[in-house]
């Protein structure tokens, strides 16, 4: 039975399971952060958080499918910055994954953490 046999049900990497939807890319305006650092929009009457998203950015998001009132998206590209983006300082923002809100201007960081 050689090792690149895959177990039954088990998903490889980069498959989809039976009956999984593509996520589809949508075109959002962020219009708010959420307690836990992702940006809110808004589609079809849902609202959609994507996580390294400023308010007032434009951006596109792979949006997953889903059954409730909530879904997540995965930002693909900002397509028009907002008035609190900044670069990020730490080069390893990106990969890392440490400081939700480093690409917020310092006011918009302290806007969303409630100091002063």
């Amino acid at each position: 039975m050689g090792e690149r046999m895959r177990m039954r049900g088990k998903k490889q990497r980069g498959e989809k399971q039976r009956g999984e939807k593509q996520a589809a890319v949508r075109t959002l305006r962020i219009e708010s952060i959420a307690a836990g650092g992702a940006g809110v929009a808004h589609v079809e009457g849902r609202v959609v958080f994507v996580a390294r998203t400023a308010p007032g950015d434009v951006v596109e998001a792979a949006v997953e499918a889903g059954s409730g009132a909530t879904l997540r998206g995965r930002l693909v590209t900002v397509v028009e910055a907002g008035p609190e983006r900044v670069e990020p300082a730490c080069a390893h923002f990106e990969a890392c994954g440490g400081a939700d809100l480093m690409h917020l201007s310092a006011a918009g960081q302290r806007g969303r953490t409630g100091r002063s």
